[in-house]
């Protein structure tokens, strides 16, 4: 077997905005907030209605929410 046989690949074909979006989703309280902003209908949900709803301290979610951002999947 040659050495060029051997090689590990290592080419990465996803899109950095692409692996951002899965580490984001990566996580199941973020998968929930995703969800109950989607079974709200898509539009604005505020910061005490997710507290509230989902059972998450406000520290926990506002990471979450950044995570959320930073992946792409909110604004």
């Amino acid at each position: 077997m040659s050495s060029e046989s051997r090689r590990v690949y290592r080419a990465n074909v996803f899109p950095e905005f692409l692996r951002a979006m899965f580490k984001a989703l990566a996580n199941e309280e973020r998968q929930l907030v995703v969800s109950y902003i989607l079974y709200r209908g898509g539009g604005p949900v505020t910061l005490s209605e997710l507290k509230e709803k989902l059972g998450v301290d406000e520290e926990r979610l506002s990471k979450h929410l950044a995570e959320l951002v930073d992946g792409y999947i909110l604004r």
